[in-house]
């Protein structure tokens, strides 16, 4: 991230010279500006490729723990079978109104 200190050394570099033409000051000032520019691209596509990594790795745990879910309910059926049977229960009693008659 461009700090207050980057655009504080780049101000000080552009006002160093106070002797200088206004061509001379409008290039410095474009050359600090690339800079800049160049700095902030080069973070942004670091950011981004993080971004990517986390997402990938994400998305492979994802994958891995459905796998492993699976394999759970194919080596117990039963079980896992009452097991949401009993969570659909406790759900119903919690989300179906009950009428008072």
């Amino acid at each position: 991230m461009l700090t207050y200190r980057d655009a504080d050394h780049a101000a000080r570099t552009i006002e160093s010279d106070g002797g200088d033409d206004a061509h001379t000051l409008s290039a410095k000032i474009r050359h600090e500006v690339q800079h800049a520019t160049q700095a902030l691209a080069d973070r942004t596509h670091r950011a981004e490729a993080l971004l990517r990594d986390y997402a990938g790795h994400a998305r492979d745990d994802v994958k891995q723990a459905g796998r492993r879910a699976t394999r759970v309910v194919r080596a117990n059926p039963l079980p896992t079978a009452l097991l949401a049977l009993g969570a659909g229960m406790i759900l119903a009693a919690f989300l179906v109104p009950k009428h008072n008659a």
